[in-house]
This record gives C-alpha cells, structure tokens and sequence, in this order.
C-alpha cells in the first residue's frame, strides 16, 4: 500500500525504508532517503549514493544531493557541478557547494564558481545566486557584475539584490546598477532600477536620461521622479517641454519646484491655453487632467503674483485674454449655480473646492493685471 506522508516512512522500520528508497514512488523514495539520512547519519551515505545513480526522476536526485550536502559529501558536489548532465540537478550541486562551505573552501571552489558563472543552464546560475544570498558570501562583485547582465531577467534581479546586500548605494549609483539602467529591458526591473537610483540621490541623472530617451521610455523616467516627489528648477525641465508638448506636458507642473513657477510663467500659459482648446494633454483619464490642471493654476497663481503688467509679452497677453475670458464664464457659472443652490435650499461654499479656489485666484490676478494694463 502507498504511504500517505513523509512521517509514515520515518516510521517505518530501516528495512522498510531501503525497500521504499529503491522500489517506491519518486514521492515515496524522497521520504525514504529524508527518513534514512535523519535516522543513520553517515551510515546512510551508500545508499544514498547508490539510489544517486539509479534514480530516474530528477527530484529525487535533488534531493539527494540536498542529503549528502548535509553529510559533507564536498567531492561528490565539486563533481556533480562540473559533470551532471541534467541541469536541475546540476543546478542543485552547484547551490550547496556553494551553500555548505567554509571560508576556507572557497580557494579551492574558485574555479568551479567560474565556470558554473557562464553554465549554458539559467537554472545553475540562477541556483548559484540563490546560495549567494543565503550565505552572503560564495561569489565576489564581479561574479555578480557579470550576472547582473545575464540574459535571464530573474538572473539579473537576484544578482541586483545581492550586490544591494554586499555594496553600499553610493558605490553603485553612479556604477555598475546605474549603468544598467538605460539597456535593462525587463520593465519591472528597470522601474525598480529607477527607483534605487532616486534613493541614491541620483535623480538628476534620470531627468538627463529622459532628455534624449525615445517618448515610452521618457514618460517612464518622468513619472518614477513624480511619483517620489522629486522636483526640478524651471532651467532643467525646460529641454522637456521644448520638446513634442504632449509627451512630457503632463509630468512637468509635477515635478516643477513651485518656487521656479515664475521661470515657467510662458510654458504654464500655453498649458492652460492648449486645455482650453482640446481635451489636453492628450491620452490621459479626467482625473489625470483634473489634477493637472489643478497644478498649473496652482504655479500659474504663484508666477503671477511676482508678475508686472510690464513683465508681460504681446504673446503673454494673448494668453491671459484668453484664460481671462475661459475663468470669467466659469465664475459666471458658479455664480449661477450658486442660485440654484439657494433656491432649492442648497448651501454650498465653493471654496471648499480646491480646483475652483484656484482659478479664481488665478482670475484675480489676470484682472489685477488687465487694469494694471489700462493705467500704463
């Protein structure tokens, strides 16, 4: 009758066992070769090696590797790295060797740990990173400088995550992980490549990198600084927005410090100009435009309040007449609604919305502006 669990074979007698390790179910032979190593130790090992070389199923023999790793079986690890044919369990051998050894092992596991570093099987220098971050220690920073290029994503995040755990920040940014930033193509790695950047104090070099990125990847590196919050004076965000409007327009009243708003005065306009005229910008939900528009009369109100009516251009003009004339027949609906509002027993402050709070500061302004214009 085939055996249920694990703790029905430990319980079993030994000659039950073997019987089981050579005859059972691949399940069955797992218990069995778990149940002999914890109960003879060392006086497991013949049959262990011995079920090894039988064995047909690839993770019975993982297993068994796992055992004879436990009961120092080294020689038999250096081997199965260098010679196992199935990569599974190759990979497995090459994990433990690295896993189970000493400081003093590591001299003579050296040449095996570089050429397991370029094995033809993911599996093996996959396993190789994962008993690197189990020890912290079995592979120096140029194993893991070469592996952070590797051709398997989930490769280059586990040697990611160790070189974070041996290395500080400031020695990889700027270094190997910032240079990986603009060839990384798996886009969660990348965005978490951004995201160590910004932490490093680094995002500077993300905006230079969006400058002359093509559109998906721009959009990309300015939202990772957006979304930390990082804010930029007018000077550096100005290459963006002298680019295509719509592919940087929406990031830039975000990342625009608000004590720069003047510097942007002339940009602001023409973004609420070009809100006036079309659903703007482009591509982006209502909510996404709402706060964008509530962004830049936010900076336009604050740019505005260090403006002269002098300061103004013929084209700043142009704008403000037609913002002017966009918030008056808004202010005129409100006013209207208001109505309503009391008719019907309603009361409603509007300055508790943010966005209308905010443009009829921005209204205030521009007919500041206008009689300012007048008088001169």
């Amino acid at each position: 009758m085939a055996s249920k669990s694990f703790t029905d074979v430990a319980e079993m007698d030994l000659s039950s066992q073997r019987h089981l390790l050579y005859n059972g179910t691949p399940e069955e032979q797992v218990w069995a070769a778990w149940a002999l190593g914890l109960k003879l130790g060392e006086q497991a090992k013949p049959d262990l090696l011995a079920i090894l070389d039988q064995a047909d199923q690839a993770g019975v023999r993982q297993h068994v590797v796992v055992i004879l790793a436990g009961l120092g079986e080294r020689s038999l690890l250096e081997s199965l790295a260098e010679q196992e044919v199935d990569d599974a369990v190759r990979a497995t051998a090459s994990q433990y060797l690295l896993q189970t050894g000493s400081a003093a092992d590591q001299s003579r596991t050296r040449p095996f740990v570089e050429a397991l570093l370029h094995d033809p099987s993911v599996k093996v220098r996959r396993a190789l990173l994962v008993a690197c971050l189990e020890r912290q220690a079995g592979l120096i920073f140029d194993d893991l400088a070469l592996l952070v290029a590797d051709s398997d994503a989930e490769v280059r995040e586990l040697a990611i995550e160790a070189l974070l755990r041996s290395v500080e920040l400031n020695q990889l940014f700027p270094g190997i992980l910032e240079d990986r930033l603009p060839v990384e193509p798996y886009i969660p790695l990348r965005q978490h490549l951004m995201r160590l950047t910004i932490e490093a104090g680094r995002a500077q070099h993300l905006l230079e990198l969006a400058k002359d990125a093509p559109l998906s990847r721009k959009q990309e590196l300015l939202k990772a600084l957006m979304d930390r919050q990082r804010v930029f004076a007018w000077t550096e965000l100005a290459p963006l927005a002298e680019q295509e409007a719509s592919s940087a327009d929406y990031y830039l009243p975000f990342l625009l410090d608000d004590q720069a708003a003047l510097d942007a005065r002339g940009w602001l306009l023409g973004c609420c100009v070009r809100a006036l005229k079309a659903l703007y910008p482009p591509d982006r939900s209502d909510l996404e435009r709402y706060n964008f528009g509530t962004r830049c009369y936010i900076l336009l109100d604050r740019a505005l309040q260090e403006t002269s009516a002098s300061d103004l251009s013929a084209a700043d003009w142009q704008a403000i007449e037609a913002i002017g004339a966009n918030l008056e027949a808004f202010d005129k609906q409100l006013g209207n609604a208001l109505v309503q509002y009391q008719e019907a027993g309603h009361q409603i402050d509007w300055s508790q919305y943010d966005h209308i709070q905010r443009r009829r500061l921005v209204l205030d302004k521009i007919r500041a502006l206008s009689k300012d214009m007048k008088r001169e």
